[in-house]
């Protein structure tokens, strides 16, 4: 359940950490291109228009397989107040509210483990922190299947703290690999007073070091890594319409092959709030 009282600040600390974050960014990348291609999501589609190039600019099909999980998290962030259930139950209209907080533990679990796996998360922070090295935009990022703890703590978040970001001190905190692998093969449970979530896979080393995670704790985990998602979407939309709006027209570098690139020219829609490789009607 989400302890009202505890959003505010911790919005504050992720809003902070996102703004910062694009600022460094827009600073260390090397093109106005290269912020382009990032906000408006250049990539290689897997299914390739014939005759056309695979590599696209524009939401692509994992659009439509982000927006209603991206609906589902907001909706719970809205709706899973605390003090609406202990209300409930100062009102009689619940007998016990340990079952709610259960299910709705749940659920916290799961989408904290779908923040933290999901392939086009992980790439766009992994875009930002090659732009922050200075490389330009990479069409084709690979997020291995296995291995993601070292991916994320060693090609994002050293990054990140090596440009002394509080995104990577913020990920220190919230990234907990063992979290999302306790879940993931149904290795937790939870304390009958409601106290604390047991993780049945520690085992004493390294990334599986903590036997427990008090509720207190576990809020503090959950509420930080899903408002700070959240605002990265959110400030991602609202520079690609800055720039677009500020930048019309910009000819950006697009793979040919392996070897090879081509200057091509993309438009801003304003209507449709976006480029496209087709200029705007006049």
């Amino acid at each position: 359940m989400i302890p009202e009282e505890k959003i505010e600040p911790h919005l504050k600390t992720a809003k902070e950490a996102v703004v910062e974050l694009y600022s460094e960014l827009e600073s260390k990348a090397n093109s106005i291109s290269d912020l382009i291609l990032f906000l408006e999501n250049g990539h290689k589609t897997n299914r390739p228009v014939p005759d056309m190039l695979p590599f696209v600019i524009g939401p692509g099909e994992e659009y439509h397989d982000e927006k209603y999980r991206v609906e589902f998290y907001t909706q719970y962030l809205q709706s899973a107040g605390k003090s609406k259930h202990e209300q409930l139950l100062k009102e009689g209209k619940i007998d016990d509210i340990k079952p709610f907080q259960r299910f709705s533990l749940f659920l916290e679990l799961m989408i904290y483990s779908h923040l933290w796996e999901n392939r086009k998360n992980l790439r766009e922070l992994k875009q930002i922190s090659l732009l922050l090295e200075g490389n330009s935009y990479s069409w084709e990022i690979e997020v291995p299947e296995f291995g993601k703890s070292k991916f994320i703590d060693e090609e994002i978040k050293e990054t990140f703290k090596n440009h002394n970001l509080k995104v990577g001190t913020l990920f220190d905190s919230i990234y907990i690999s063992q979290i999302r692998n306790a879940f993931a093969h149904s290795q937790f449970s939870f304390m009958p007073n409601g106290a604390a979530i047991n993780l049945g896979n520690y085992d004493g080393s390294e990334f599986k070091n903590l036997k427990q995670i008090k509720i207190q704790d576990w809020e503090d985990i959950f509420l930080k890594s899903t408002l700070f998602f959240h605002e990265f979407l959110i400030m991602k939309a609202n520079r690609r319409i800055e720039f677009g709006q500020k930048h019309p027209e910009v000819e950006i570098d697009i793979p040919v092959d392996e070897n090879q690139t081509k200057k091509v020219k993309i438009y801003w829609h304003d209507y449709g709030k976006a480029y496209s490789f087709n200029k705007p009607a006049s």
